[in-house]
């Protein structure tokens, strides 16, 4: 087998491996709600839903320019990686809202979202623990 195989067959094994990562919503665990719907997760990642049913503040939290991000904003938001940053540019500019926070940090993405109140992001499910609570997207 050539290197170049070899090298090709290893990156088709890891984008698989990408591919098939589950996303998940999780939160804070003081956010009372256990579902939303495809829409409003939708709305809050582009911030046209600002307050949790219980009129608490939604505090957006993403992953910094990486692979899951743009999965995410792909699969759940519907929109690309420029579209999202074009979008939010434009939400900052009208005074619409703010940028959603950013972390190049798992560890420190989750200990964010577990710590603040109305905090919502997405990771990857196998990296999820259990200070943090799932939301289930219907």
């Amino acid at each position: 087998m050539s290197k170049f195989t070899f090298c090709l067959i290893v990156a088709m094994v890891l984008l698989a491996g990408v591919a098939s990562a589950e996303t998940i919503i999780i939160c804070n665990p003081g956010v009372q709600e256990a579902e939303i719907s495809q829409k409003t997760l939708q709305k809050i990642f582009l911030g046209k839903t600002t307050k949790w049913g219980n009129n608490s503040k939604i505090n957006i939290v993403v992953l910094k320019d990486t692979e899951q991000h743009k999965l995410f904003l792909k699969n759940c938001i519907h929109r690309t990686y420029s579209q999202w940053k074009s979008h939010w540019k434009k939400m900052v500019f009208t005074g619409k809202g703010i940028k959603p926070r950013q972390f190049d940090d798992t560890g420190a993405y989750l200990k964010y979202i577990t710590s603040t109140p109305g905090a919502v992001g997405y990771i990857d499910a196998g990296l999820a623990n259990d200070t943090v609570k799932i939301l289930n997207v219907q």
